[in-house]
């Protein structure tokens, strides 16, 4: 029986691991054997993150790197840091010390290399794109960054965000408060509003030219998502199911309602016993609904 101490999700057949409690990570694959002995450090000293496009990210004496599935470096150590691959492109981080945003419920700035965390006068990270030889696409840096995703890859230049092809050829002009990735062929864009029931932005979607094929006037709005999306006309909602064309997909109205995934989504829907039910309160029917609306199942909180 493989000695595995400790280890996290699949991603590519493998996972991280380790074969004791503080010992340094490897990755399993599904039987639970060691195919990359733990031979990584841990947090400070170094890290691994899942694989992704055949590579994952190594950090080791404060430098990311790519490794193979065999745990060699196909790309050696020498960024500041480094995002996975996706669609065969990754963002790295040359010149530091510099800081960067870290996303989560909190606001977390972050100062790598690691190092350098007490110093106070380090500037924002600037990322720049690189492929699987770990060669520069392009020489041009961003000021933020997402993955690619149908293609195309969401970049800040300055405070606006354009979008970018895997070339490094700028697409779609920096003109956006916030954008989204594409997904369905629509990306989800916000711009910057005055009114108070939209709080600092309107939301509106894209296609894969910059065209704005369904304006922006919602205060709320999720990414598509198999080919139907969330929004709300304002703030305290309600939540309703648009699809590409930006008419509405679904009649009914919802206090919560999710993404589809899987041909589902859960919801909660804004009438309980005959009168509109709080945005906060978590009490009442749920369910799971298809995309004609329907209820596959209900249950009560």
């Amino acid at each position: 029986m493989t000695n595995v101490y400790s280890a996290g999700e699949f991603s590519e057949g493998l996972a991280i691991a380790s074969a004791e409690n503080g010992g340094k990570l490897g990755y399993i694959d599904t039987t639970g054997k060691f195919v990359i002995p733990p031979k990584f450090e841990t947090y400070p000293n170094g890290t691994v993150w899942p694989f992704s496009n055949g590579y994952a990210v190594a950090e080791i004496k404060e430098r990311v790197g790519y490794i193979n599935k065999v745990g060699d470096f196909a790309i050696p150590p020498k960024f500041i840091r480094g995002s996975s691959f996706n669609e065969e492109r990754a963002w790295v981080v040359v010149d530091g010390p510099c800081h960067y945003v870290k996303a989560g419920p909190c606001v977390d700035i972050v100062v790598v290399p690691f190092s350098a965390r007490k110093r106070e006068d380090t500037p924002a990270c600037k990322y720049a794109l690189i492929d699987k030889t770990g060669g520069f696409v392009s020489r041009d840096t961003f000021d933020g960054v997402q993955d690619f995703s149908e293609g195309f890859a969401a970049v800040r230049i300055n405070d606006s965000w354009g979008y970018l092809d895997k070339s490094g050829t700028i697409k779609i002009a920096p003109q956006f408060a916030i954008a989204h990735e594409f997904n369905n062929g629509l990306a989800l864009v916000g711009f910057r509003s005055n009114r108070k029931d939209r709080a600092s932005f309107e939301w509106g979607y894209i296609n894969r030219s910059g065209v704005v094929v369904i304006p922006a006037k919602f205060a709320r709005a999720e990414s598509f998502s198999e080919g139907l999306a969330v929004v709300a006309d304002s703030l305290d909602g309600p939540y309703y199911y648009i699809g590409a064309t930006g008419k509405r997909a679904i009649s009914q109205n919802f206090i919560v309602a999710s993404p589809f995934f899987g041909g589902l989504a859960h919801v909660k829907p804004v009438l309980r016993n005959g009168s509109a039910a709080s945005l906060y309160d978590t009490k009442g029917e749920y369910a799971y609904i298809d995309q004609t609306g329907r209820a596959v199942f209900k249950y009560n909180r």
